[in-house]
């Protein structure tokens, strides 16, 4: 794969996979509207904001651009982190927190993936025409969409009390690399960086998983893996990771009683 390919297979993944384990769960209850409308919405807006700032006579900064992505990624860890507590308590989800989680999951890749989209889309109709960028980044996007169809069926064909504890594990798991995504984001933003021992990788797997490789980007797409993070980003993933898989996988219920298929059906009740 090339690689405006690998981006459109990561941009897929990155936006894809939480709103298909949020589908999964909603479309037991058949409250899928709110999630089908503000994707169709949050797209157009970005892919309206990302063409404006594409051709228009002034582009974001670099320090712009990772603010806004870093900032959306914290807010997505937010909502993603609340939609689990009350898959778990056994709460019905409101239509407002889907529609929260659906638009900053999207958000936090929006505008990098907007401005991308439009530079390819002037690439194909520019002096030296090619379409070949724009060709690659859909060919990414229709192998992610292919792959996260995937894991909604998958998710879908397993029973309410697994499809709730195990979706709100990756969901767990899929926040703590948005967590990672949003410092990193934010110190690249002219945010209060690590400096000594924090700064420094804390492992090397770039000989195992290079980054241009398409299965590391999947794994970037789908969970921020990094293939050299710093200790800071390690440290940082453990924090979250580890009591939002404790609280996922629990296997005793909050709240409300999580023991019957009704009571699961029950949690993303919008």
């Amino acid at each position: 794969m090339d690689g405006t390919c690998l981006y459109g297979l990561r941009l897929g993944l990155a936006v894809g996979a939480g709103i298909a384990l949020q589908l999964a769960l909603v479309a037991r209850t058949k409250h899928t509207r709110p999630v089908w409308t503000t994707t169709a919405t949050t797209t157009a807006l970005f892919l309206g904001l990302g063409g404006l700032l594409e051709f228009g006579s002034r582009q974001p900064t670099p320090e712009t651009r990772s603010l806004v992505t870093g900032t959306l990624a914290l807010a997505a860890v937010a909502a993603v982190t609340w939609f689990v507590v009350r898959l778990r308590t056994g709460r019905p989800a409101p239509a407002t927190l889907l529609i929260a989680v659906t638009a900053l999951l999207i958000g936090r890749e929006g505008l990098e993936g907007a401005l991308y989209f439009w530079s390819a889309a002037r690439a194909a109709t520019g002096v030296s025409a090619s379409a070949q960028p724009l060709l690659g980044l859909a060919l990414g996007l229709a192998i992610a969409l292919l792959a996260v169809w995937g894991l909604y069926a998958g998710v879908r064909r397993a029973g309410p009390e697994r499809t709730a504890r195990w979706t709100a594990a990756a969901l767990g798991v899929i926040a703590a690399g948005m967590l990672v995504q949003g410092v990193s984001a934010l110190q690249d933003a002219g945010a209060p960086g690590a400096t000594g021992s924090a700064a420094q990788p804390a492992y090397d797997l770039t000989a195992t998983v290079p980054p241009d490789s398409w299965y590391g980007t999947a794994l970037n797409g789908l969970v921020h893996f990094l293939p050299d993070p710093t200790v800071l980003q390690v440290t940082v993933w453990f924090l979250y990771a580890v009591p939002a898989l404790l609280f996922a996988l629990a296997p005793i219920g909050f709240g409300r009683s999580v023991g019957g298929a009704g009571a699961k059906e029950k949690t993303t009740d919008g």
